[in-house]
C-alpha cells in the first residue's frame, strides 16, 4: 500500500485526522502526523525541525494529499512557483501546504488537491496535480495509485526472476 503525506492548514486538522483514519483502514501508511502540534511555546529551533520533518515526509511519501480550504490562506499564498523556489531554502518556508505541493512537484510525486476552488496558478495545472472534490475521491485515487505501484513492483520482481533463470 502507499505511504501518504496529508498537508493541510492547522485549522483543518479534524478533517485531516478523518482522512488519516480512512487511509489507515485501507492499509495505507501515514507519513508525518502533524495534527497534534500547536504553536504554543514553539521556538525557532522547533520551527526549523518541523520544516525539515515536513519536507522529509514529502520526500518519503508516494502521494501527497493537499487540502486548501481557507480563502485567506489562498490570498496569502498567490505564487506557488515562488514557494517551490523557497522549498530549496529551509530558512524561507512559508505556507506548509503550498510548500509541500511545491516539494512534491520538484520530486515528481503525484499530488491530489482538495479545495482551492477558484484559485488559479499555472503550477496547479502541472500534470502531477489532480484536483479531487472530496475525501472519498482522494481515498479512491490513493487506492488506485497503490494498485498501480503494486503491479509495477510485481512486474519488477517477475523481471528479476526471469533474469536469474
Amino acid at each position: 500500500m502507499s505511504k501518504v503525506y496529508v498537508a493541510g492548514e492547522y485549522t483543518d486538522r479534524v478533517q485531516v485526522k478523518e482522512i488519516y483514519r480512512e487511509l489507515r483502514e485501507c492499509g495505507h501508511t501515514i507519513i508525518c502526523d502533524w495534527t497534534d502540534r500547536t504553536n504554543e511555546g514553539i521556538t525557532e529551533e522547533d520551527k526549523s525541525a518541523w520544516a525539515v520533518e515536513y519536507m522529509e515526509g514529502v520526500r518519503e511519501c508516494d502521494v501527497l494529499i493537499a487540502i486548501v480550504s481557507s480563502p485567506k490562506f489562498i490570498k496569502d499564498h498567490p505564487k506557488l512557483a515562488q514557494l517551490i523556489t523557497n522549498f530549496m531554502n529551509p530558512e524561507r518556508h512559508q505556507g506548509e501546504v503550498m510548500g509541500a505541493i511545491g516539494g512534491a512537484l520538484v520530486m515528481s510525486k503525484p499530488v491530489l488537491l482538495m479545495g482551492a476552488a477558484g484559485y488559479e496558478s499555472v503550477m496547479l495545472h502541472h500534470p502531477n496535480v489532480k484536483r479531487v472534490e472530496s475525501t472519498k475521491d482522494a481515498i479512491r485515487e490513493v487506492n488506485s495509485l497503490s494498485a498501480v505501484f503494486i503491479e509495477l513492483l510485481r512486474n519488477s520482481e517477475e523481471a528479476r526472476r526471469r533474469v536469474r533463470k
